[in-house]
């Protein structure tokens, strides 16, 4: 009976550890993923296309849409649409 105990015991315990691993292993590779997201966001905002270093592509022409977002040349500010045509660049 004892052996039986142990048993389950050092199962139980294998297990515990066994998924702590996994969870911390699979959180890490979520968090790099979020950050290469965001770096990926900010180098759209700030002109990261290298073509005017520390602007931002702006559009003369845009769709609205509900769901995106774009930079209007006009006003330099951001409008809710999908920039159709490209007019410059806004600091």
């Amino acid at each position: 009976m004892k052996k039986i105990l142990l048993f389950t015991a050092v199962g139980v315990f294998s297990t515990v550890v066994g998924l702590g691993i996994y969870i911390n292993q699979s959180t890490l590779k979520t968090s790099e993923l979020i950050a290469q997201n965001i770096e990926a966001l900010a180098r759209s905002h700030s002109g990261g296309d290298g073509d005017e270093p520390g602007k931002s592509k702006c559009y003369s022409q845009y769709h609205k849409s509900d769901n995106d977002s774009c930079l209007r040349c006009s006003t330099c500010d951001w409008a809710d649409g999908v920039g159709v045509e490209t007019g410059g660049w806004c600091p």
